[in-house]
């Protein structure tokens, strides 16, 4: 019975630091990374009203998955997102700035 318990644990410690080939992937790959959002085609945009068509077009030329529209005095997360378009308005919701994250 011992030796039977000795050579179980010898064999699991064995194995359990045989070293990956070089070439070996891994078992659970990442997940592909989402699209990121580009905010420089979007800067033409900038001092448009922030129409449902306007958004649009700015989201499709800056790639983005998401949209977040922020009006003055709008409380918004701090997380950081490579695929979300920031669309900062002005009190007469023209577009003053965009951003990604």
């Amino acid at each position: 019975m011992k030796r039977m318990l000795l050579f179980s644990v010898l064999l699991a410690t064995s194995t359990a630091c045989t070293p990956m080939p070089p070439n070996a992937k891994p078992s659970r790959p990442y997940p592909p990374r989402l699209a990121q959002c580009q905010a420089d085609p979007g800067q033409q945009y900038v001092g448009q009203a922030a129409s449902d068509d306007v958004v649009s077009q700015v989201q499709s030329a800056t790639g983005a998955k998401t949209v977040r529209v922020l009006k003055p005095g709008m409380a918004a997360t701090m997380d950081f997102r490579d695929d979300r378009l920031n669309l900062q308005l002005d009190e007469h919701d023209v577009i003053v700035k965009v951003s990604c994250g």
